[in-house]
């Protein structure tokens, strides 16, 4: 009998950790998702702002020319869209199906909220720990964009983050409710941590020795779509 309880408690203690993949999965995926969006299509405000600036003459032409080249999605198609001499602000057609498409995005991010939480912390759990949780997810995807831009860095900082997020879940199955709230806390300063080490110690000499620059942002890179 206390052979199969080693046996029962070893099998749900796997189960637990493919659980804990599992979730991974879907709240990165999501937190992916949102992130670009918003990386994408948030930035768009920032046309309609400039333009006004531009008519009240707190800004010259050289600083909306800046703000296209940095983001030549948006960018490239308004200056073409100008360049064409048809008529009616671009900005219109630019700002209102970027802003209803985060509308749509983040409802849908929202809403993939509480069926997650719900089915992934099924124990009481104080009310802000979820939220604390997809939080600490969002900066893990936010850094990833920004900074892993090295072999060595995407190799190890998704594995480090999976395996900090299946500790943290191994934690929450073996005891009800315990120090789950104050369990986030550690969970925010290891991924400082790794943060720190990725930046340091597998990003920045690959800065310093060539392998990355201004014409090569990244290791591993693919082109883009439209040309320089």
């Amino acid at each position: 009998v206390r052979g199969w309880g080693v046996f029962t408690g070893t099998l749900l203690k796997l189960v637990w950790i493919f659980q804990a993949y599992l979730t991974y999965f879907f709240i990165t995926s999501m937190t992916a998702l949102i992130v670009r969006i918003l990386t994408s299509s948030g930035v768009v405000i920032m046309f309609p702002i400039m333009s006004c600036a531009r008519r009240l003459g707190v800004v010259d032409n050289n600083s909306l020319s800046v703000l296209e080249y940095s983001y030549p999605w948006l960018g490239m198609p308004m200056r073409a869209w100008q360049d064409s001499g048809r008529h009616g602000s671009y900005n219109r057609f630019l700002f209102l199906p970027h802003a209803v498409k985060l509308l749509v995005y983040y409802s849908l991010f929202s809403l993939s909220q509480a069926p997650i939480s719900s089915v992934t912390w099924t124990k009481s759990v104080p009310q802000f720990m979820p939220v604390s949780v997809w939080g600490v997810f969002m900066i893990w995807e936010y850094f990833s964009m920004v900074f892993l831009r090295t072999r060595l860095g995407v190799a190890f900082f998704p594995k480090f983050t999976m395996i900090v997020f299946a500790i943290f879940q191994l934690y929450y199955q073996c005891y009800h409710y315990g120090f789950i709230g104050l369990a986030v806390l550690p969970l925010y300063t290891v991924s400082f941590a790794a943060f720190i080490y990725t930046f340091v110690v597998l990003e920045l000499p690959k800065y310093h020795n060539g392998v990355l620059s201004e014409t090569s942002p990244r290791e591993v890179w693919n082109g883009m779509a439209w040309g320089e």
